[in-house]
């Protein structure tokens, strides 16, 4: 639910989900004005400029920005003496041209002076230079924090710090040369010892921000153009962080002063909620009033947006919407200070948003909620609609990426829908809600309004999920059908403890020990929250995963919904036949969902993990996971399920572990669910680890599978499977054989499928290393394949060395992180051959076609057009 000012009259009314000025007559709001049309058109064509460079720099051609805007003044000085319809169309190609230019400005061109201009480009994948840096820090320090259910089990070198660094001076042999842009730093092995304001110098190895890995993955450097970040900074000790001396000029300790006042102010705020035993109740209202996301969050957070309501718990225009009310209650408080109460809220509102976290979501409320206060100040009429649009032009202005971000689109897109049509949707659900006379009684008229509240927050609630639901089932894969009901029961709650909160956070501020006695009667109300939406959570069908939908489907489902929400009728018949159109396309996208084309009969994408494996493999209609593990946090919380979202295989039945080390299966549990895993097949060797060690990670793998309900099953030499036209014949290991190490009782299979050429071969070996390979190669023993695994990911000994000859492969597939790739003793083999490392290549897919061909790539390969 998002944030709409409706100025109908001079009453101010809270009511849970928007701020509105209600009048005593409700009505539909007036006819689109041609303010409105015009402020429309101009979001258009910024939005349409974005794209186009966006696309044209992703195509390899990059028009500087000199060029964008040169070229719109001329278009401006060609059409100037035009009137009417073409001089709209010479202004409407004039904003692209200029959002293009801006664009590629902001975004796509590096500044002269950015760090990332003198860093010498890595050695070796992964690596970095090792620099040092001087500048001031403007971020608090936070505890890097596990995420995923196995991540305690996570091998990790000591407690990891990061704070942000804006970088002034890069110091080296040569001497100290001036550069710019922010620098992310992480700290191993203790605190860091700074906060923002600090002028610092930090010695550590730096790497540049990289290209996408992964299917489904953004461009992290186009997001951090946007955010000035040039790097990131690794310190393996606390000890590589200098302190020097403050700089003296004026506009250096303005700065100190400005960074370490809301430092503090945000400390103190945070102390009222501290947790000392870490409640889920503390945790989420961390989330609740200051944007925190802690340790205890994760899950918490997973669950609201599993149930539709993320956006009550993240900060966003609702929080703000409900601050300037319970802002405006103080200040009437007060008496009354007539047109001077808008400014006074916005000071308030202003002061709360400092004690926040600098995030795109915070600074897209904060936009709307001040622009729409510093409208109703001024006293003047004005038209809504064409106020949301400049504030989106604006938010666009200050972060261009922001138009291809989730949150930017419902945020604008929910909060138009509600301005545009909210009226109207509620008249049509609730037409007696909607009249209101004035010669009833006054307790009539009481009961009256509030039912008009109620209704309000029933049409507004279902209205939001009508419009984001296509949406969010395309770029996360989730619909929740009881989301409506859950807005309705907890968002009033939520309201209570949001206006509770402020207050106590104000007290804490100025009394801390009466403010965290305060504490514990929200903490008491939010785990009452929390409990409602858990129950939810554990409702059959309240939560459903999707497919990815095209962008053509999404776009006709939200259009659909307009349609019914304004002119849908029972007797409609052209509503209707569009309805069963754009239904019977959803049906189709979802029944083809995870489908390899019909070129292709087996298909495997070795998705980048880091250190770590995850193979996809589909034929036909049926998807297997090959492993599902990495050394790297939360793994399976975000990169594998997305990938494979991307990838179009939306429901994975069939996982096979290898071999019971960490990096093999720790990310399963996280996305299992997402992906309807129902059996996981493994080795004789993890049930012995699991049962050996109690405590294990392997043991609490399966005691969650069970909890599940997932099938285990056990697998080993000589077992057959299929896989949709494929048969799956597993060669290793043998039922009974102990290996002394782990890594030889490595499930390995031959997937074998018939082309118009001939048999075609696909070899998976895991970790599998002397005595299994040694085994395998038995006289006689046909491994010819035509892709291989490289065994261990890549692991160089002579008995490798002798399995790769006997296997001699066209096409080899490296799941490693950056130790083991472009190891020069593989040189001789990868000559002749396709060779895919997932540290340089990114993630990986090979395909085997019916006419005998076999054809592969790699992300990073389409990435930079090669």
């Amino acid at each position: 639910m998002q944030l709409v000012f409706i100025p109908m009259g001079r009453r101010l009314s809270m009511y849970p989900a928007l701020v509105l000025f209600v009048p005593d007559n409700p009505a539909a709001l007036p006819p689109t004005t041609p303010a409105a049309w015009r402020a429309t058109l101009a979001f258009v064509m910024v939005v349409l400029g974005e794209v186009i460079a966006l696309g044209l720099w992703r195509a390899g051609i990059a028009p500087p920005s000199v060029l964008w805007f040169g070229v719109a003044m001329l278009v401006l000085a060609a059409g100037a003496s035009r009137r009417g319809g073409p001089w709209v169309a010479v202004l409407a190609l004039v904003v692209v041209l200029l959002s293009g230019g801006w664009f590629t400005a902001r975004v796509l061109e590096v500044p002269a002076s950015s760090l990332a201009r003198v860093l010498p480009s890595p050695a070796q994948p992964g690596g970095g230079s090792i620099v040092t840096i001087e500048g001031v820090v403007v971020e608090p320090v936070r505890k890097l924090e596990s995420s995923g259910a196995l991540a305690g089990y996570l091998p990790m070198g000591g407690p990891g710090f990061s704070f942000t660094v804006r970088a002034r001076a890069a110091v080296g042999d040569a001497g100290t040369m001036p550069v710019s842009g922010r620098v992310r730093v992480t700290v191993r092995g203790g605190e860091p010892g700074v906060a923002p304001g600090d002028r610092v110098r930090v010695m550590g190895i730096a790497r540049l921000i990289a290209m996408p890995s992964n299917p489904g993955e953004s461009d992290a450097r186009l997001w951090a153009a946007q955010d000035g970040l040039a790097a990131r900074l690794a310190l393996a000790s606390p000890d590589l962080i200098e302190h020097i001396e403050p700089s003296r000029t004026l506009a250096a300790r303005v700065e100190r002063w400005w960074l370490g006042g809301r430092s503090w102010l945000r400390e103190r705020a945070s102390a009222v909620l501290r947790a000392e035993s870490g409640s889920p109740g503390r945790a989420m209202l961390g989330a609740l009033l200051l944007g925190e996301r802690e340790s205890g969050t994760e899950e918490i957070r997973s669950t609201f947006a599993r149930q539709g309501i993320a956006h009550v718990l993240a900060i966003s225009g609702f929080h703000l919407a409900i601050m300037a009310g319970a802002a405006l209650f103080a200040v009437r408080l007060t008496g009354d200070r007539g047109r001077l109460e808008p400014l006074l809220v916005v000071g308030l509102v202003v002061l709360y948003v400092l004690v926040l976290p600098i995030r795109a979501p915070i600074l897209r409320a904060a936009a709307m909620v001040l622009v729409w206060l510093g409208a109703e100040s001024l006293g003047r009429r004005y038209d809504k609609r064409a106020l949301l649009a400049w504030v989106a032009i604006g938010v666009l202005i200050v972060r261009p990426m922001d138009i291809f971000s989730l949150g930017y689109q419902l945020t604008f897109g929910i909060t138009g829908a509600l301005v545009w049509f909210g009226a109207t949707v509620h008249e049509r659900m609730f037409p007696t809600a909607m009249s209101f006379a004035r010669h009833e009684p006054p307790d009539a008229l009481e009961r009256r309004w509030w039912l008009s509240r109620a209704t309000q927050l029933v049409s507004a609630s279902l209205l939001c999920w009508l419009v984001a639901t296509p949406l969010v089932a395309r770029t996360i894969g989730i619909v929740s059908p009881a989301a409506v009901l859950a807005t309705i029961i907890v968002v009033p709650i939520v309201t209570v403890m949001l206006w509770a909160g402020y207050a106590v956070l104000v007290v804490g501020v100025l009394v801390p020990p009466a403010g965290g006695a305060a504490s514990a009667v929200l903490d008491w109300l939010a785990g009452g929250v929390l409990a409602v939406v858990q129950f939810f959570d554990t409702i059959p069908l309240t939560t459903l995963y999707a497919p990815r939908l095209s962008l053509g489907l999404t776009a006709a489902l939200t259009v659909l919904v307009f349609v019914w929400c304004v002119r849908g009728r029972v007797r409609s018949p052209g509503v209707w036949a569009a309805t069963l159109v754009v239904t019977g396309w959803l049906g189709g996208e979802v029944y083809n969902a995870g489908r390899v084309s019909s070129e292709t009969l087996l298909r495997i994408d070795t998705i980048d993990v880091g250190d770590g494996t995850s193979h996809l493999v589909r034929s036909g209609r049926e998807a297997m996971l090959w492993d599902c593990g990495s050394l790297s946090s939360g793994i399976g919380v975000r990169t594998i399920p997305r990938a494979v979202r991307e990838l179009g295989a939306w429901r994975v039945r069939e996982v096979v572990i290898t071999h019971p080390n960490f990096d093999h299966y720790s990310g399963l549990l996280d996305c299992m669910e997402q992906l309807g895993v129902e059996r996981v097949s493994l080795t004789g060797v993890f049930l012995q680890r699991a049962a050996r060690e109690e405590r294990g990670a392997a043991a609490a793998f399966l005691d969650a599978l069970r909890v599940r309900g997932v099938e285990i099953r056990q697998l080993g030499a000589d077992e057959v499977l299929t896989l949709g036209e494929a048969s799956v014949r597993f060669l290793s290991p043998p039922i009974g054989v102990q290996f002394a190490r782990d890594n030889d009782s490595s499930l390995v299979a031959r997937f074998s499928v018939y082309a118009r050429a001939g048999e075609r071969r696909l070899l998976l070996c895991g970790d599998i290393q002397r005595e299994a390979m040694a085994l395998l190669m038995v006289p006689g023993a046909d491994l010819r394949a035509d892709v291989l695994e490289l065994p261990h990911h890549g692991s160089v000994q002579p008995m490798a060395m002798a399995f790769f000859e006997e296997v001699d492969p066209g096409v080899v597939l490296q799941s490693t992180g950056p130790s083991r790739a472009l190891d020069i003793r593989w040189n001789a083999q990868r000559v002749g051959r396709e060779w895919w490392t997932t540290a340089t290549d990114g993630a990986s897919w090979v395909e085997f076609r019916r006419d005998g061909s076999i054809v592969s790539g790699s992300v990073r390969r389409e990435v930079v057009g090669e």
